[in-house]
């Protein structure tokens, strides 16, 4: 809203130019996608998860360049994931456990294209992990592992996305809190992760 101050009530965002299609929040960013394709984005940025270029925070919502159309947008804790209208991916942010599918562990504060995925359908992001659905009903997986939520049979991280294995035709994925869910045509559910509780 243009100010330091929280606020115990709803505010109205400034700077978004458009009419706003979809919405994510990480940690402490916010990011806007809207009908004309753009994406906007707003809040702290210390690790580039604006993707503006700069680490220094907004508090207002400015235009991220660099992408083509975008569809939907997700947030992870620090970074952040779009779809593009072309089926691609494109993320920017803290990469300290390879979030940005990209095959490093370089934070980077510009958009950048996820080589890996082609034909995406849909998008998910927890704290420092992703999800992907591509038209076929794969679900491909990236970044934190910790806890086995990237469904590849261990505990480790990845910095390239994959095809999660051993499911059926998927129709819609969600990253959670330690845990991966999806949801398969037939209707049936299937998870992978914690399951401490």
């Amino acid at each position: 809203d243009g100010t330091f101050q929280s606020k115990s009530h709803p505010v109205r965002v400034t700077g978004i130019s458009g009419t706003v299609a979809s919405i994510a929040a990480g940690n402490w960013h916010s990011l806007a996608s809207t009908t004309d394709g753009n994406v906007w984005a707003w809040g702290f940025n210390e690790r580039g998860q604006l993707g503006i270029g700069r680490v220094r925070e907004s508090r207002s919502a400015i235009r991220v360049s660099g992408l083509p159309g975008v569809r939907t947008v997700a947030a992870g804790a620090a970074y952040s994931l779009v779809l593009a209208t072309n089926g691609t991916v494109w993320s920017w942010g803290e990469n300290i456990y390879g979030q940005l599918g990209d095959g490093t562990t370089v934070d980077r504060a510009t958009p950048a294209r996820i080589a890996a995925l082609s034909d995406i359908v849909a998008i998910s992001a927890h704290a420092w992990n992703g999800l992907a659905l591509d038209a076929s009903g794969r679900v491909w997986s990236w970044g934190y592992g910790g806890w086995g939520q990237l469904g590849d049979g261990t505990t480790s991280n990845r910095s390239t996305p994959f095809v999660v294995p051993g499911l059926p035709r998927i129709r819609s994925v969600r990253a959670g809190n330690r845990i991966s869910v999806a949801i398969a045509d037939d209707g049936s559910v299937w998870m992978w992760g914690s399951n401490d509780a």
